[in-house]
């Protein structure tokens, strides 16, 4: 280390210096050790807590089971064996051992990260922007405009006094993190964004908060609520007491309090955080009024009867042949609330444990927060798109759902029939049975999409002409598809009927994804998607209506109660795992590395605030930034002026150059040529 006065020194009293700058940094199980990993391992402490637990029964070190070194569940041991000894030797020159825990859970304490936010000046003034920036003109563009931010500021006066209080959106997924597409390790990030930001910042890597992530390579499944409980408690602690900050902005102390305002989950974290998804009542909306099927021949459940949610007198309900063979006269189910739900989860007798008992059918929160699960656009995209290309694994075509329609007695022309000459089994074409060449023109349509920089993935990229199929997009890709390009691709197909139902929901989907919308827009919109609903039935077949077509006629009142569709989306999650997943240095610990590149990332984002020119790592600076000062975006060009008339001449010596200043440079001529008889040109 260089002093000022120029004099070096070899050593560096590192404890003394945390010390001096944390009293709090070396208590615990670090306290009076002088070597360089006791205090990395009391830094850590200071950023997150880790907890052990159980492999086999997904239980967790904490509280009472604290000081045990056996599962109480099952009795199996908390660590790993190695040689039948539980140790495995440490990479120390003592030859000091160490126990190699079976599972770790790390915890990032919410109420640090809050306090770090309204620690900087900027941030806690972005904090009130709900409240102080947000436009107020009834139209839906945040989720302050919502019905349910509304109902709760009405119900809970003392917490809406408050702009600085805190919404929180709570995301749960689970991810590979080795980058490719199996199952075989699925670690589960949970991350928490704040809607009190303006909506162009409220899911930005820098306002993601990781605040758990389970280790895998098991998911956790429903029993995922265990390792929930420090976030939970924290959250009840904010909610009940709150917390003492200090306000940058305002120069202040004050309590905030804090609520987790919406959960957003894909389909598979919302039967983990819920537990109820699957099966016969898997409409968390429904629950017992979701009117399901099962197909026998495909072992499926569908999801269909759509009608039931056009008026009784509308010509659909009357329709026989076009559906199931019957007319439809049920009305359509009522929604569960939360104050239902809760009478039903206080009877559920939960024991943890995967060996003993199986866990029981059923969610396991007490009062489930709303949740936002719109219709999923790629499995959307993927039974359209798959069923109209007839792609193996993916069309819904197929002998068994045509045999459905045998046991139902309905759409005769299209039962499975056996050929006059060999005698085998063939599918006679149904409307959405493209001709070869049809399918040609609708995948040479995608391939030759062009879209500007940043719109989305290279879609030609994802068109095989030999196969004449779709694949390898992902879920922003489905969502560009949907609603622009799927539209014009389908021109070419003859049924009528087939190109209004799937023009109708490209439309739909369109429209939802707006930045501002306002009620009336929804109100006819819902009234269209379960119309459209209604025209897929007659077009497709039943195997095509899982429970995501099944979720589109819940998107508008969705929006409705918690505000703009994109903002309920995964895709900003899911971008942000790919971040984590490239913290990952040791492929033998994923995990870990993930937590030590976040809060390494996170101290230098905190360092970047006191900087006046800094950027923010997790806020990208615009590609287009600075264009209108004369700077390129490839290489090294410069536009450097030293003062006004510089720039007004290399200005007019552009304009020279082009040929629509030709007239009024010869205009300019003659005018010079009027003012000035008797000279020549020269």
């Amino acid at each position: 280390m260089v002093h000022d006065d120029g004099s070096i020194e070899d050593k560096i009293d590192l404890e003394e210096m945390l010390r001096h700058a944390e009293p709090e940094v070396l208590m615990g199980s670090a306290r009076g050790l002088n070597n360089f990993e006791a205090l990395q391992k009391a830094a850590k402490e200071v950023l997150y807590d880790e907890s052990k637990g159980c492999d086999s029964e997904f239980t967790t070190l904490r509280k009472e089971y604290a000081s045990l070194d056996e599962c109480p569940t099952c009795g199996a041991s908390w660590y790993k064996s190695n040689s039948n000894t539980g140790l495995e030797p440490s990479d120390t020159t003592e030859g000091r051992q160490r126990k190699i825990p079976q599972l770790v859970t790390w915890y990032l304490p919410v109420k640090d990260r809050i306090k770090r936010i309204y620690s900087n000046s900027r941030d806690a003034e972005l904090m009130r922007w709900h409240e102080e920036g947000r436009k107020k003109d009834g139209m839906i563009q945040h989720p302050a405009n919502a019905r349910q931010w509304i109902n709760f500021d009405a119900q809970y006066r003392e917490f809406a006094k408050e702009p600085r209080n805190i919404r929180f959106a709570l995301s749960i997924d689970g991810v590979n993190p080795f980058g490719d597409m199996s199952s075989s390790h699925s670690t589960w990030p949970v991350l928490l964004t704040m809607y009190n930001l303006p909506t162009w910042l409220c899911q930005k890597r820098k306002y993601v908060l990781l605040c758990i992530l389970i280790q895998g390579p098991r998911q956790p499944g429903i029993d995922i609520d265990v390792f929930l409980e420090p976030l939970l408690e924290d959250m009840a602690d904010l909610w009940k007491e709150g917390l003492k900050v200090w306000d940058e902005y305002l120069r202040e102390y004050f309590t905030v309090k804090a609520i987790i305002f919406v959960t957003i989950n894909d389909c598979l974290a919302m039967f983990s955080v819920s537990g109820q998804i699957k099966g016969k009542t898997g409409c968390v909306i429904y629950l017992n009024g979701t009117y399901y099927r099962y197909l026998l021949g495909s072992n499926k459940l569908v999801y269909m009867r759509h009608r039931r949610f056009l008026c009784t007198n509308h010509k659909y309900c009357k329709m026989k042949a076009e559906f199931d063979g019957t007319e439809e006269t049920d009305p359509a189910p009522k929604p569960t609330s939360g104050e239902n739900v809760c009478p039903m989860t206080e009877k559920i007798v939960c024991e943890f444990g995967k060996v003993t008992k199986k866990p029981s059918k059923g969610t396991k929160r007490k009062k489930p927060e709303k949740t936002m699960k719109p219709g999923d656009k790629k499995n959307v995209f993927d039974n359209i798109v798959g069923t109209l290309l007839d792609m193996p694994k993916k069309t819904k075509d197929v002998l068994q759902s045509r045999m459905v329609l045998v046991e139902m007695g309905i759409r005769e022309e299209l039962h499975p029939k056996e050929g006059e000459k060999n005698g085998k089994v063939y599918l006679p074409p149904a409307c959405f049975t493209l001709t070869p060449a049809v399918k040609k023109s609708f995948c040479k349509s995608l391939r030759d999409v062009r879209v500007p920089i940043g719109f989305s993935s290279n879609i030609s990229r994802l068109v095989s002409m030999k196969d004449l199929s779709v694949s390898g997009y992902n879920s922003h890709d489905c969502h560009v598809l949907l609603t622009v390009f799927l539209a014009i691709a389908i021109k070419a197909i003859k049924p009528e009927h087939l190109k209004v139902a799937i023009t109708r929901l490209c439309y739909f989907f369109n429209a939802v994804s707006q930045k501002v919308i306002s009620l009336k827009e929804l109100g006819s919109l819902r009234a269209f998607a379960q119309e459209t609903q209604c025209q897929l039935e007659m077009c497709f077949p039943l195997s095509f209506f899982d429970m995501m077509e099944h979720f589109i006629v819940h998107i508008v009142p969705q929006m409705v109660a918690l505000g703009l569709l994109y903002l309920h989306q995964m895709w900003s999650y899911e971008r942000y795992m790919v971040v984590l997943k490239g913290y990952i240095r040791n492929r033998a610990h994923p995990e870990g590395s993930m937590v030590e590149g976040y809060n390494t990332e996170e101290v230098v984002e905190c360092c970047i605030d006191y900087l006046k020119d800094g950027y923010a790592i997790g806020v990208p600076v615009p590609r287009h930034e600075g264009r209108l000062s004369g700077k390129g975006t490839i290489g090294k060009k410069r536009f450097i002026t030293h003062d006004h008339k510089s720039f007004q001449e290399a200005h007019f010596s552009v304009l020279h150059q082009f040929a629509i200043v030709e007239p009024y440079i010869e205009q300019h001529i003659e005018l010079i040529r009027a003012n000035n008889k008797g000279r020549t040109t020269e």
